[in-house]
C-alpha cells in the first residue's frame, strides 16, 4: 500500500503469500487469520509450507523442481503457479 501510494499508484495487490507456513503453530494461525480479515480471504494465496527440501535446494543452488520434484515444497510452488495462472488469465 505504501509503495503504491508513494511510488506507483497503478500497482495492484494480487495477493499475500504466506511462506514457511505451519498451521499447527497458533501464532501463525492468528497471523493468517488477521491477514485474511484485513485484506479479505480472496487475497490470501496458497501458502508455502515449511519444508527441509526447500532449504536444501537453496543451499545446493538448485530449483526445488530439479532438486526434489516430489517434495512438499515443489508441490506447493506448483500449486501456487497454477493458482496465479488462473487469477491472471
Amino acid at each position: 500500500k505504501d509503495v503504491a501510494l508513494s511510488h506507483n499508484p497503478s500497482l495492484k495487490l494480487i495477493g499475500l503469500l504466506p511462506i514457511m507456513e505451519d498451521r499447527h503453530i497458533r501464532l501463525q494461525k492468528r497471523v493468517i487469520n488477521t491477514l485474511s480479515n484485513r485484506f479479505g480471504s480472496s487475497k490470501l494465496l496458497r501458502g508455502i509450507r515449511t519444508n527441509i527440501a526447500l532449504a536444501e535446494a537453496f543451499e545446493a543452488g538448485s530449483p526445488i523442481q530439479d532438486y526434489a520434484p516430489k517434495s512438499r515444497g515443489a508441490l506447493d510452488y506448483h500449486m501456487l503457479a497454477h493458482e496465479l495462472d488462473l487469477m491472471i488469465n
